[in-house]
């Protein structure tokens, strides 16, 4: 993945010592970015919207494809409390994807919503 440098900094590469310096893009593995980014010295690429839309709109491609009539209001009525983490789970997604910065967030976001409602797909046909 692909990087921008905050500050500039030196750093041990295959025996090699490295400059990296402000504002210069680096490629690095994810595992070795973490600590630099903890450390304010790089910071990951933008995140661009369509990654959001595509992101979240996989994952309402894949729920549709197995998802009931009826379980909207059968969950709401029977199961509110299931009906509001589904809710809350959504809000989530939104007020991330409002910010449209943290792609990794939304993400998670994104497949815990997904898992959610997985459930209440299964909760709905075993009623």
């Amino acid at each position: 993945m692909t990087y921008k440098v905050l500050k500039s900094f030196q750093a041990k590469t295959g025996g090699k010592l490295i400059k990296f310096k402000e504002d210069q893009s680096i490629s690095i593995p994810e595992e070795k970015a973490r600590g630099l980014i903890e450390a304010g010295k790089i910071r990951p690429p933008e995140a661009t919207p369509k990654q959001f839309e595509d992101c979240f709109k996989d994952a309402v491609t894949e729920l549709s494809k197995d998802y009931p009539q009826g379980l909207i209001d059968h969950i709401r009525q029977k199961h509110p409390e299931r009906w509001e983490r589904s809710i809350q789970a959504e809000n989530r997604i939104n007020r991330i994807w409002d910010d449209c910065k943290d792609l990794a967030a939304f993400q998670k976001a994104v497949s815990e919503w997904r898992e959610i409602e997985l459930g209440l797909v299964k909760l709905f046909k075993n009623k």
